[in-house]
């Protein structure tokens, strides 16, 4: 009977810490989750940005397509006189002003008004461009991670993960070039055409 009572006795703690021993979770699996996770983040927040985007490059095609935008643009290219830009004081050249009246009187619409809507756009290209920018910087701590998780993989010999590391790192690889489309001209604005979709 003491006998039967040690066996099960035996069988009973090694139930226990069989059940209450924690399994443990490849480094590699860990990193590959941590960083598909903000992979689909950042995938959502490109989304939204590829979005606004778009909004403001739809409007830029309707400024450009403005009949009096060559004239406009001409203007806007001669308006400052101070053409150090590493000042935070640019001052606009006095006949400006002349130059946009006599846009308005030509084309029948405020030159001022269209001068203002030219500068609304380069102010919400160079807040898109700063969202733009932090996700290029985001792209590259996800990328070492996902590196980091082939190796481990690699070096473990398991390779379990491998081909799910892989696909994560050739959907990176795509947004990167999504995200690298959009340019900013001389003017400020973003370029008519974007070759980035999703």
């Amino acid at each position: 009977m003491p006998k039967a009572l040690a066996v099960v006795s035996l069988i009973a703690v090694t139930l226990v810490s069989c059940a209450t021993a924690p399994k443990q979770v490849p480094e590699s699996q860990v990193r590959f989750e941590e960083a598909s996770s903000l992979l689909t983040s950042m995938q959502d927040k490109f989304r939204a940005v590829y979005g606004d985007v778009g909004d403001v490059m739809e409007r830029i095609a309707v400024l450009y397509a403005h009949p009096g935008w060559v004239e406009m643009e001409q203007i806007i290219r001669s308006s400052t006189a101070n053409t150090d830009t590493s000042s935070e004081d640019i001052a606009l050249k006095p006949d400006t002003g002349e130059a946009l009246d006599r846009w308005t009187d030509k084309w029948g619409e405020s030159g001022e008004d269209k001068y203002l809507e030219y500068l609304n756009l380069v102010e919400q290209c160079t807040f898109l461009e700063v969202r733009r920018l932090a996700l290029r910087m985001k792209l590259r701590s996800v990328e070492i991670k996902l590196v980091h998780a082939l190796a481990t993989e690699t070096a473990s010999g398991r390779g379990s993960q491998h081909c799910g590391i892989q696909k994560a790192l050739d959907e990176l690889e795509d947004l990167e070039k999504q995200i690298n489309a959009y340019t900013i001209n001389d003017l400020g604005l973003y370029e008519p055409a974007v070759s980035a979709s999703l």
